[in-house]
């Protein structure tokens, strides 16, 4: 697949309407072997629950512009209310990496977060569908990762 044909998959998915990208973040929930959250409102919580022996925490946001500091803080609340071992966030196409607005910047100023309390990875479409190295190490603690990346590829 080259660079055009990734970026038409991406922007379909992204350019989906709110239900359909719920839709989207409660399969990949089931397809990482965890609890998908409720239909609707789903208080940052897209899917939960255990793999192996660690607990895990998972969000979806397949927006169509990076995500900044404000979604930073919804999945540190995520993180905060579920106290998982690992937490996941799936982004449409990426993060603001810089200044006030960015996502990781927000993320590393909770104290939980600069302590190592909570181990996460952040991933975007475009990990998953290239299986970045981002992809790679995140596959090393959630394997089912992979499924993900087959399931995508099995709909283009």
């Amino acid at each position: 697949m080259d660079g055009y044909q990734l970026r038409a998959i991406i922007n379909s998915q992204t350019r989906a309407n709110s239900a359909a990208k719920q839709r989207a973040g409660q399969a990949y929930a089931k397809i990482l072997g965890l609890t998908p959250g409720k239909a609707g409102r789903d208080d940052l919580i897209d899917g939960y629950g255990q793999v192996g022996d660690r607990s895990i925490y998972f969000q979806c946001k397949l927006s169509h512009h990076p995500l900044g500091a404000k979604y930073a803080d919804q999945f540190y609340a995520g993180l905060a209310k579920h106290e998982p071992q690992i937490g996941i966030m799936l982004a449409g196409v990426g993060y603001i990496e810089r200044g006030n607005l960015g996502f990781l910047p927000r993320l590393k100023s909770y104290p939980r977060i600069e302590q190592g309390i909570f181990e996460y990875h952040l991933l975007t479409l475009e990990d998953i569908y290239t299986q970045s190295d981002k992809f790679l190490s995140a596959v090393v603690d959630i394997p089912l990762l992979n499924a993900i990346s087959d399931e995508l590829k099995s709909e283009e």
